[in-house]
């Protein structure tokens, strides 16, 4: 199973005959980015609201996260002229235009025919105009049509899923690098913790009063506190998780957010453990390794 992204774009086209004389097309168009949930927005032309319900209905069918941003456009194509003058407007902007003039022919010049024409109302669109019969049979076409759009915006985002699984597989395999390199850092900590207790143990054996029992608890605590082998292994458990969900796919964009935590728990437990340059700068590349790969996963669904 493929994973999916949470961006994609969909655009489809599609038009029917109601008339011998009319025929209408419309656009839909499909956008989604990512997001925590699912958010649906939309834009529709006046009189197309009552197929928004099962656009809706439709999305939350086929996805479970993201963003989208749904728009219809509808362009009817009649015998008729797509634009027409309101000449009772215009005549009346007209007389008005005269009327001042004649009144104050040093301060008012009449406005010439292209700003009549610009005053809003005055060019009108035709609209298209259906019965009962031909707005059903619009609806659903237009609603139907809207499918093709949810069926191109999963190709999108599976094509889109695609490229982001082959990211995420090669930080994936940065990291598992990085946590061998620790391994094998961590491998000769045993011998400079060994180096470090002794040490302390001579400074501490300076004093003849001190009790056995405090030699105890600090030889306790540098094997706890220099010890990275747990971090290491859980590290090495999350890493196998977070492959075995890419190979498997389907909704795992919150899962593999949840492990990100994980691995930032245990490169953070390893960094301020280590005692070591060279480890040191091992978990802060992984660190860093773990904070790409947190951010490609933000836009998994």
């Amino acid at each position: 199973m493929t994973i999916s992204s949470m961006t994609g774009f969909a655009r489809v086209n599609g038009n029917i005959s109601l008339s011998e004389n009319t025929n209408t097309n419309w656009v839909w168009e499909i956008k989604s980015v990512n997001g925590k949930g699912l958010d649906i927005k939309h834009r529709v032309p006046q009189g197309f609201e009552d197929i928004l319900g099962n656009c809706r209905d439709a999305l939350s069918s086929n996805f479970s996260r993201g963003s989208f941003f749904i728009s219809l456009e509808v362009a009817n194509e009649a015998g008729e002229k797509k634009y027409k003058i309101n000449q009772d407007l215009l005549k009346q902007l007209s007389d008005i235009a005269i009327s001042w003039h004649n009144d104050f022919p040093e301060d008012f010049t009449a406005p010439s025919i292209s700003e009549l024409l610009s005053v809003n109302g005055v060019i009108e669109k035709n609209e298209a105009t259906y019965s009962d019969e031909e707005a059903e049979n619009l609806n659903k076409a237009i609603s139907a049509s809207f499918n093709n759009a949810i069926d191109e915006m999963k190709k999108s985002r599976l094509a889109e899923g695609d490229k982001m699984k082959l990211v995420l597989l090669g930080l994936i395999d940065k990291m598992a690098d990085l946590r061998e390199r620790a391994e094998k850092c961590s491998a000769l900590m045993p011998q400079k913790i060994k180096d470090r207790i002794n040490e302390s143990v001579a400074k501490l054996l300076e004093d003849n009063n001190l009790p056995e029992e405090r030699i105890a608890q600090e030889v306790a605590l540098y094997c706890v506190r220099f010890d990275v082998r747990e971090e290491l292994d859980r590290l090495k458990a999350h890493i196998e998780s977070a492959r075995e969900m890419l190979n498997n796919g389907g909704s795992i964009g919150r899962k593999l957010d949840f492990l990100c935590q994980e691995f930032n728990r245990e490169a953070n437990t390893t960094c301020s453990k280590s005692n070591d340059i060279e480890l040191t700068q091992i978990a802060l590349e992984l660190k860093s390794t773990i904070d790409q790969f947190r951010e490609q996963t933000q836009n998994i669904e």
